[in-house]
């Protein structure tokens, strides 16, 4: 009988470390996202809304502990909108609504790096990568 509950007992502590395993590494995962929002996204979009703004754009930016979002407006018209979601600890950049010449379209793009390894430098290339690419598809 003695077996049968020596095995069953290390079972359990396997499952139980698996348990506290998972537990550290969604801790871990979350506590990245946080870090990244607000070390990278928070001065990234605050870098572009004021070079924008310089060149005579409106901008609106709203960031969250794991969620942001950056609008720019030409004129009164929303020229190009970008979110950047989580989902399952990873951080999407999605262009959820623009409007276009009275087209409308909704999208995923990808930036090239993790997000873990993005500088904020990063994430300003990135932008300005996905904005050119999508102004250049959607004007004229």
């Amino acid at each position: 009988m003695t077996d049968w509950t020596t095995e069953l007992g290390e079972f359990y502590q396997s499952i139980e470390n698996k348990t506290t395993q998972t537990a550290q590494r969604e801790e871990q995962e979350r506590l990245d996202v946080l870090s990244f929002f607000s070390n990278i996204v928070t001065p990234a979009f605050d870098e572009l809304k004021r070079g924008f703004e310089q060149l005579g754009r409106r901008v609106e930016t709203t960031i969250g502990t794991d969620s942001a979002s950056i609008a720019l407006y030409k004129g009164d018209a929303l020229e190009y909108d970008l979110d950047l979601r989580t989902s399952q600890n990873r951080v999407i950049p999605v262009i959820p609504l623009n409007i276009i010449q009275g087209k409308s379209t909704g999208e995923s793009v990808r930036f090239k790096k993790d997000f873990k390894k993005m500088t904020k430098e990063d994430l300003i290339q990135s932008f300005l990568n996905v904005y050119k690419n999508f102004i250049s598809r959607h004007s004229g």
